[in-house]
């Protein structure tokens, strides 16, 4: 057993915590669902493109890539978009997450398969 953290000595002594563990229990498991969730999608998207599609492995990093490139620069302008738009800019992110997975979603049900590996 290691030594007492800050927070735990505050309590032992009276004062209030300064950070009250409930909320940050409810924000790390509602991280672990987002980034388990989130992750799996593209794991999903893989096996789906080179199993189920028969594309290469390259093909298939190669469709992931713009969501990397446009999450490399999300990332770095996301303190000027959260002071310029606030809130408003993590519901339309949201909104176009869930729009972008439904598209591919209904792309994947309207084509067959056999017409995306004719050409392979």
């Amino acid at each position: 057993m290691g030594a007492p953290c800050p927070n735990e000595r505050r309590q032992r002594a009276g004062a209030a915590a300064t950070v009250h563990p409930s909320g940050v229990y409810r924000r790390v498991l509602l991280a672990l669902v987002y980034f388990a969730a989130f992750t799996s999608i593209f794991f999903t998207i893989a096996l789906l493109w080179q199993v189920g599609l028969g594309h290469s492995a390259l093909q298939s990093g190669l469709v992931a890539m713009p969501f990397a490139v446009d999450s490399i620069i999300g990332a770095s302008e996301s303190d000027t978009l959260a002071a310029r738009f606030g809130r408003v800019m993590l519901t339309v992110g949201l909104g176009l997450v869930a729009a972008g997975i439904t598209a591919l979603r209904l792309i994947l049900a309207l084509v067959s398969p056999s017409a995306t590996t004719a050409g392979s």
